[in-house]
């Protein structure tokens, strides 16, 4: 609203001058917007990267003991760290792209300035110390949101991600819990079966007494 509301005022200032430092702003807006779009899909890279190396790392606490009996420390380190690796390289590209987007918004009130200022001059005004004055005090008044554009265009981007990672979760198909995963029927079935295990054999000491015999408990 402080912005929309210091352009009509700058309109009263230098006329359809201000036309120009609006064409600026809105070709700075486009480079913003084309910007938030690699940032968003840079998160979505490094949000599927961090899941795989912390199931990963789930894993390998889960069968640490094995790791640590056969020795596969170094090859679960490895793989670990090849992910992290990738994972750091998208989170590098996102600090790229929202440095770009603080140069951007931090110099537009400059660059806004040097349009209008420019454009007024060059269609025959002359310039004058409360028109300059002016101008430059609505331009400030620009300076202050536009400041603050960057970070809420960041976490816009973090917003958006995580929702669309909720929707596809929740929008997923249930899993019937008695289903064995859609698997066909083995080749063998066994139906109305006893199974039993053998007993141990006690053997009798001294004479005059019979042998015992092993049995199965069905």
């Amino acid at each position: 609203v402080l912005v929309v509301v210091a352009m009509v005022l700058l309109a009263q200032c230098v006329g359809a001058s201000f036309l120009g430092g609006f064409a600026a702003m809105f070709l700075m807006l486009l480079g913003c917007i084309k910007a938030i779009t690699f940032s968003t899909k840079f998160k979505r890279i490094q949000l599927t990267l961090a899941d795989g190396r912390i199931k990963l790392t789930n894993e390998l606490l889960a069968g640490v003991r094995v790791v640590k009996a056969y020795g596969w420390e170094a090859a679960f380190r490895k793989e670990v760290m090849v992910i992290r690796t990738k994972e750091t390289y998208q989170m590098k590209l996102q600090a790229l792209v929202l440095s770009f987007l603080v140069v951007v918004i931090l110099t537009s009130p400059v660059i806004l300035a040097i349009v209008t200022f420019s454009i007024y001059v060059g269609t025959g005004n002359v310039l004058q110390a409360s028109t300059v004055f002016t101008a430059l005090a609505l331009l400030n008044l620009i300076r202050f949101p536009l400041a603050f554009l960057p970070f809420g265009l960041a976490e816009l981007v973090k917003i958006n991600v995580s929702m669309g990672r909720m929707q596809v979760m929740l929008s997923a198909a249930e899993n019937d819990r008695n289903d064995a995963g859609g698997a066909a029927p083995g080749p063998v079935s066994i139906i109305d079966a006893e199974f039993g295990y053998p007993l141990p054999v006690e053997k009798n000491k001294g004479k005059g007494k019979g042998k015992s015999k092993g049995g199965c408990l069905g």
